[in-house]
C-alpha cells in the first residue's frame, strides 16, 4: 500500500511499513467514524488472479455518523475506512482524475492495495479489512493478458457516493394541506433544502403509479420506433414546440401548457402517447404549482405569490432515454448544468441523477431513485426570485450500466415573455438587489450561444 499524505498521520510507523497491518489498523480504528468512498476512480494497471484485482484509487473522505459502502456494477461492493489527510493532490496521482491533476483539493488520499483478500477479518481487532475491487469472473477463454486489456478498455470507473436517505429532504405533499403547524414544519424543511442542496424529493404527491408507469412506458415505446419516424420531429430550431434530438441520449421536448394548445402537435404514434403523456403533464403541472406555493412561502412570501402567472406559465415536458453504458466515466448522459426553470420535477425509471453538493466542497453526489418519489430541482428563475438565497442546482446524468434509463422532466416557468426578477419583499439595505430582470424568452434566444450558467451569471448585479 502506498499512502500519500501531508499531515494528519493515521496509525503508527510500524503500521505504515506493513500495508496489511496498516489496513487493519485503519479499518479497526476508523470504522463508524468516516464515510468512504467519496469519489472513487479505479486504475487498471495490473490484473489479478481469480476474482481479485488491484485497487489503485483516489477517495475523497468526509466525516459521517457511520461508514458506508458504495455499490459498483462491475466490481461489486467497494468500501474503505481511513482518516482525512493531505489537502494537496500528490504529483504521483497526476492524470488519474482529469481536471484535478496537480490541483489543491480537500481531504484526498491515494491508497494502493495489491491482492488483499476481500473481507478479511483482523484477528486483533475482530474488524473486517477494507473491501477491495471484486471482479466478476472473466470469460474462461480469456487469457490473463486479455483480461488485463479488457479492464484497461474500461478506462476508469468513476464512483460517487450515493446519498443516504437521511441526507435527502423528503416532503410528504399530502401533509402540506393539514394543520398549520404541520405545514410550517414542512415549509422550513423546504427552505433548508433549497438553500443548502438546491433540491428535495416528494412523496404522496397525488400522481398515481398507473399514471407514471403509463407515461414512462409510452415514452419508451416512442423511442423504440424506427428512426425515420422519430426524425419527423427533428429540428435545428430550439424554439420548436415539439423537438426530437438524438446524441448520447434520445430526447423529445413537448410544450404542454395549456395542453389543449399543443397536444395536437405531439406524436400520435404510439397511439397511447398523447393520452399517457398528456395526463402526466397535467398532473405534474398541478403538483408543481402546489409545491411552488410552499417554496415561495418558505421565502416569507404569500403562498399565492406567482400563482396566477404560473397557471398560464410555460411548461416543457422533456422525455429522455439514456442507453445503458458500462463506461459511465467516459460518457455522460447529460453534462453538468442548471435548469432555466423556476423548478424542475423529475420522474425516472432508474437512478442516474447526480447533484453538486454545495455543503460539501461542491462534490458530486448520486441521488438514488426511490419508487413513488419525484425529484424537485431549484432552477435559475427561482434563484433570481429568491435574490440568490436559493441556488439553482448543478446536476448531471450518468447512464446506468445494466439498463436503459427513461426519465420525464417537467420544467415550469413564467409565461415566455413575462419578467422574472427578485421579489421586492426580499430586498432591503442589507440585502440589495443582486439580479437583473429576465424572461424565459431572453434565455431561449441566448441558449444556442451561451452556457446557461454563464447566462445566469451575466444577470448578477
Amino acid at each position: 500500500m502506498t499512502l500519500f499524505r501531508k499531515k494528519h498521520t493515521t496509525g503508527s510507523s510500524h503500521c505504515r511499513s506493513d500495508p496489511t497491518r496498516f489496513a487493519r489498523t485503519v479499518s479497526g480504528k476508523m470504522r463508524g467514524h468516516l464515510s468512504l468512498p467519496y469519489e472513487l476512480r479505479a486504475s487498471s494497471t495490473d490484473a489479478g488472479p481469480d476474482s481479485m484485482a488491484p485497487a489503485s484509487f483516489l477517495a475523497r473522505i468526509t466525516a459521517s455518523s457511520r461508514a458506508q459502502q458504495a455499490p459498483c456494477p462491475r466490481f461489486g461492493v467497494i468500501g474503505c475506512h481511513a482518516s482525512p489527510t493531505s489537502t494537496t493532490l500528490p504529483a504521483e496521482a497526476g492524470g488519474l482524475i482529469p481536471g484535478h491533476s496537480h490541483r489543491s483539493t480537500s481531504d484526498l488520499i491515494q491508497l494502493r492495495f495489491k491482492w488483499l483478500p476481500v473481507g478479511v477479518t483482523c484477528k486483533t481487532t475482530k474488524s473486517t479489512m477494507p473491501y477491495i475491487f471484486r471482479l466478476r469472473e472473466p470469460h474462461p477463454h480469456l487469457s490473463h493478458q486479455l483480461a488485463k486489456l479488457q479492464l484497461m478498455e474500461e478506462k476508469m470507473q468513476i464512483l460517487v457516493p450515493i446519498l443516504h436517505p437521511s441526507q435527502v429532504t423528503t416532503i410528504d405533499v399530502s401533509q402540506l394541506h393539514q394543520d398549520s403547524h404541520t405545514r410550517s414544519v414542512l415549509v422550513k424543511s423546504i427552505h433548508h433544502a433549497c438553500q443548502e442542496m438546491g433540491f428535495f424529493q416528494v412523496i404522496n404527491h397525488g400522481i398515481s403509479k398507473t399514471v407514471t408507469e403509463n407515461a414512462l412506458g409510452s415514452l419508451s415505446n416512442f423511442f423504440d420506433l424506427p428512426m425515420d419516424q422519430k426524425k419527423l420531429f427533428s429540428s435545428d430550431d430550439i424554439s420548436k414546440p415539439v423537438r426530437f434530438v438524438t446524441n448520447s441520449r434520445d430526447s423529445i421536448k413537448l410544450y404542454a401548457n395549456p395542453i389543449e394548445n399543443w397536444i395536437d402537435l405531439w406524436p400520435h404514434n404510439p397511439t397511447e402517447f398523447r393520452e399517457s403523456l398528456g395526463r402526466y403533464a397535467a398532473e405534474v403541472k398541478r403538483l408543481s404549482i402546489d409545491i411552488l406555493g410552499a417554496i415561495v412561502e418558505s421565502l416569507g412570501l404569500s403562498p399565492t405569490y406567482l400563482r396566477s402567472s404560473l397557471g398560464q406559465g410555460m411548461q416543457m415536458i422533456v422525455g429522455s432515454r439514456y442507453p445503458r453504458c458500462s463506461s459511465s466515466s467516459s460518457i455522460l448522459g447529460i453534462s453538468s448544468h442548471t435548469d432555466h426553470s423556476i423548478i424542475t420535477i423529475i420522474l425516472e425509471s432508474t437512478s442516474g441523477v447526480e447533484i453538486m453538493d454545495f455543503t460539501d466542497n461542491s462534490a458530486w453526489k448520486s441521488v438514488p431513485a426511490t419508487d413513488g418519489t419525484l425529484k424537485v430541482l431549484v432552477g435559475n428563475h427561482l434563484e433570481i426570485l429568491s435574490n440568490g438565497l436559493y441556488k439553482s442546482v448543478f446536476h448531471r446524468v450518468v447512464p446506468n450500466p445494466e439498463r436503459n434509463r427513461v426519465s420525464i422532466g417537467s420544467f415550469l416557468s413564467l409565461p415566455m415573455e413575462e419578467i422574472m426578477e427578485p421579489a421586492m419583499e426580499l430586498i432591503d439595505e442589507q440585502h440589495p438587489k443582486r439580479y437583473k430582470a429576465s424572461s424565459l424568452d431572453e434565455y431561449i434566444k441566448l441558449l444556442s450561444s451561451k452556457e446557461e450558467k454563464s447566462y445566469i451569471e451575466s444577470l448578477k448585479i
